[in-house]
């Protein structure tokens, strides 16, 4: 299974739900890139948002560690990347992220048949 989420830190009360992106800095990794913006962009206009006018900013950076990156460092105030992304991203120094540094607005949980 693929998916993405939109993440922001865990210490920004800004930000609670996909309503809270106007006005903010975006990271994403592609236009074009299925779970690290397409399916989030798709949430967004779901929720009566445009990608283009809605946010101060939008920044494909084509490299989804960089957008993790970015919102555990300030530069973007929310991130669109695919799961496990955040698990998956180290630090400077080569150490994993810990995951607990950021929360995932509106998540939509499916589980498969086989559980």
């Amino acid at each position: 299974m693929y998916g993405g989420v939109i993440a922001v830190r865990h210490d920004n009360d800004e930000i609670n739900n996909i309503s809270d992106l106007k006005d903010k800095i975006i990271g994403a990794g592609a236009i074009i890139d299925l779970m690290g913006g397409q399916m989030q962009i798709f949430e967004m206009e779901k929720a009566g948002l445009s990608y283009v006018n809605d946010p101060k900013q939008v920044v494909f950076t084509k490299d989804q560690i960089d957008v993790v990156r970015g919102v555990l460092s300030g530069r973007f105030d929310v991130g669109f990347v695919r799961t496990d992304q955040i698990e998956l991203t180290r630090d400077v120094d080569g150490n994993l992220l810990d995951p607990d540094l950021f929360k995932v607005i509106e998540p939509k949980i499916y589980i498969m048949d086989d559980g």
